[in-house]
């Protein structure tokens, strides 16, 4: 009964044009720039509702293989880790980007 409490008042960004931006990049990974997919990186909000999806502002660009490996690797802060990658620095800052950019428009 406290954990549906607790989930009902965490309140999540939801931006289809935000993930059609983040898919508009190459990988976060690899470089790569084909077709990336807009992933959300899990342990962004700190909490471990497993059932629920992080705010799309926590979303970063990954190729379908890297997205696959990260998914199978199963722990994803080590993931980014041994790439030298902070995807949370990077969602941050193009977040904010974005934001200030369709203020504008």
């Amino acid at each position: 009964m406290l954990k549906r409490s607790i989930a009902k008042k965490i309140s999540r960004v939801r931006d289809k044009g935000y993930l059609r931006h983040v898919r508009e990049w190459p990988c976060l990974s690899c470089d790569l720039y084909h077709h990336s997919i807009a992933h959300h990186v899990q342990f962004a909000e700190g909490h471990k509702a497993m059932a629920l999806k992080v705010s799309d502002e926590w979303a970063v660009p990954l190729c379908t293989p890297c997205h696959v490996d990260l998914h199978a690797s199963g722990d994803e802060r080590l993931w980014w880790d041994l790439r030298g990658t902070d995807p949370l620095e990077w969602c941050k800052h193009e977040y904010e980007n974005y934001k200030a950019k369709n203020q504008k428009a």
